[in-house]
């Protein structure tokens, strides 16, 4: 699932980071956009909310990622969203430290072929 991709009746959310890293519960704040005769309408609402419980474990190297979202939310879990900006802007970055560092950058205009830079598997991944 990309980013903000759902139905027009679920509604976006925002966290705002707790002061303390043993919150139990953080604001949240939820808005929709309802199109009206007078144009869009933008309803908002603050929620304080336990985090989501789940936790992906990678049994080959026992890492482990938690949700970063609040408990019983209804889209996927956070390891499952994507955000293509950041995808986008990760492999800027990856090219162009490449070709500071003199290895080409894998673009068109960096004179590696396609790809280059994801050799081996290492690569930036933003959470989100």
């Amino acid at each position: 699932m990309k980013l903000g991709e759902h139905d027009e009746k679920t509604e976006h959310a925002a966290q705002f980071w707790a002061g303390e890293m043993a919150a139990t519960r953080d604001l949240w704040m939820f808005w929709t956009d309802t199109d009206t005769d007078t144009g869009m309408r933008r309803s908002f609402r603050f929620a304080e909310l336990p985090p989501c419980p789940a936790v992906m474990r990678t049994l080959a190297t026992d890492e482990r990622e938690v949700c970063v979202l609040f408990d019983r939310h209804s889209a996927p879990h956070s390891w499952d969203v994507t955000d293509p900006l950041a995808d986008l802007m990760a492999e800027r970055m990856r090219e162009e430290v490449e070709r500071e560092r003199g290895g080409g950058g894998g673009g068109a205009d960096g004179g590696g072929k396609e790809g280059d830079a994801d050799e081996g598997g290492a690569g930036v991944t933003p959470s989100g």
